[in-house]
């Protein structure tokens, strides 16, 4: 007999987000539900679908956002009665934005655990268009034909207790999402100002990003099985934080509230640091973190570098770090250098950059602030917008610096 092959493909949630959205486009327009291990932004992909509609579509695309977790039925619309015909008519609570006149991308997050299971019947109606409009409906209000509905929610294997019935399957494209992985992350946390030592000990750790789903999760080491989202009742490491892509945002903030308290001189010890962290991320990650952020303070400033004197770090984990710590200090304060003035300032200190890198740094980091900046540049391009590192990578491909590495480096763009 046949084995059958059980196993379920897995995507990257911009994956998933691009197929809904092309999916839109090209007219099929089925509601979607994602499912996924907490902490993968299936809930902040909403904005993202929108935002790309509008901009495709040439159509405004609203974000509506239903939250089952505290939804009642009567959050969403009560009966007002009109004596004239003698019937009930819903009115739908303003605070959703419904606009039936305008296409929405209506986001229900947690479909898969609802706190009234009456919501979740009132919401369900949404999966399924309606036979002589061909529109979807909710209670008596006919949505825009072109809008998009999505539902989120966790695997049931996450122990967080979602359930999503077998009539609902059949009536969705259901998406399942993975854990992302450290060469997708990196561009998006570069992007939006993820702390460099976050940044800096994921590309070190980057197993940090591995899921109980996987076949090998056995295997790989204690100390990475702790830092992971685990259910497993066994896991000791359970009732503490864990390292997701949402959690190291967290992290993040957690780093620049303590570099700008210290630079404002307000009280925050590293015990106060490391507690803080352990609070986002769990033990085990937290004391990682906190041994790379000692390692990582020991690295040349942006000062040392811009005045020629500079060391060369022993590892390349710490010339990464430098490549994503001159992606701050050239565009900003940090590292010793106060923020740039003007245009001219910003690309001295991109000639400096390059002077030091080529002198000694380690051909990946080169190659890595490279590629963040010109990613970055590519990324705002494509959304017709103007931000901090499109700006810097024009000033970068006119510098005489650049030019000679592009040219030793065999560099197309």
């Amino acid at each position: 007999m046949a084995t059958i092959n059980n196993t379920l493909t897995r995507l990257g949630i911009i994956d998933i987000a691009d197929s809904i959205i092309a999916d839109a486009v090209c007219g099929a327009n089925q509601a979607h539900l994602i499912l996924g291990p907490p902490g993968t932004a299936k809930t902040s992909i909403g904005q993202y679908i929108a935002d790309s509609l509008t901009r495709i579509m040439g159509t405004e695309y609203t974000l509506v956002f239903l939250d089952m977790q505290t939804l009642d039925p009567a959050d969403l619309a009560i009966p007002m009665p009109d004596p004239e015909s003698k019937t009930f008519a819903y009115w739908f609570n303003e605070i959703f934005g419904f606009t039936p006149d305008k296409p929405v991308v209506l986001l229900i997050d947690e479909y898969s655990k609802p706190q009234n299971p009456a919501s979740q019947n009132a919401v369900h109606q949404l999966f399924s268009k309606d036979k002589k409009t061909g529109c979807r409906r909710l209670l008596s209000m006919m949505l825009h034909p072109d809008s998009v509905i999505i539902g989120t929610g966790n695997l049931g294997t996450d122990g967080v207790g979602d359930m999503v019935k077998s009539h609902t399957r059949n009536k969705v494209t259901m998406h399942y999402v993975r854990n992302p992985y450290t060469d997708e992350w990196l561009p998006w946390a570069f992007e939006h100002n993820i702390h460099p030592i976050v940044q800096g000990w994921v590309k070190q750790t980057p197993l940090c990003f591995a899921s109980y789903l996987d076949p090998d999760f056995a295997s790989l080491p204690d100390d990475i099985k702790s830092m992971v989202y685990n259910p497993d009742p066994k896991n000791p490491a359970r009732d503490q934080g864990c390292v997701t892509a949402r959690s190291l945002e967290f992290a993040s903030n957690v780093f620049h509230a303590y570099f700008n308290a210290q630079a404002m001189g307000l009280r925050y010890t590293e015990q106060m640091l490391l507690a803080d962290l352990q609070g986002v991320i769990g033990n085990q990650a937290a004391r990682s973190m906190l041994v790379f952020k000692n390692f990582a303070m020991e690295l040349p400033s942006a000062k040392q570098i811009m005045a020629g004197n500079a060391p060369y770090p022993t590892s390349i984990a710490a010339h990464i770090i430098c490549s994503l710590n001159a992606c701050v200090w050239i565009t900003g304060a940090g590292y010793g250098l106060p923020a740039p003035d003007s245009k001219l300032e910003v690309k001295n200190r991109i000639a400096g950059w390059f002077t030091y890198m080529m002198g000694g740094l380690a051909p990946d980091a080169q190659t890595m602030f490279v590629h963040s900046v010109k990613d970055a540049a590519e990324k705002a391009a494509s959304k017709h917008e103007v931000t901090v590192m499109s700006k810097l990578w024009d000033l970068t491909v006119t510098t005489h610096e650049y030019q000679k590495w592009a040219s030793l480096n065999s560099f197309k763009y």
